[in-house]
């Protein structure tokens, strides 16, 4: 393989890791925004019904 070939092997891998990781990064951010929202919800609705 050439050169420019290899580096453009190279500039894949590394922004499918990139990519990969925003992904998670998105999906661990809303998952910990979830269950913020439901502690919330939880806690109004217990002030409620008191």
């Amino acid at each position: 393989m050439g050169e420019l070939e290899n580096s453009s092997i190279l500039f894949k891998q590394i922004t499918e890791i990139v990519t990969h990781a925003r992904q998670k990064a998105y999906q661990n951010s809303n998952a910990i925004l979830l269950e913020m929202y439901w502690q919330i919800g939880y806690l109004i609705v217990e002030d409620e019904q008191q």
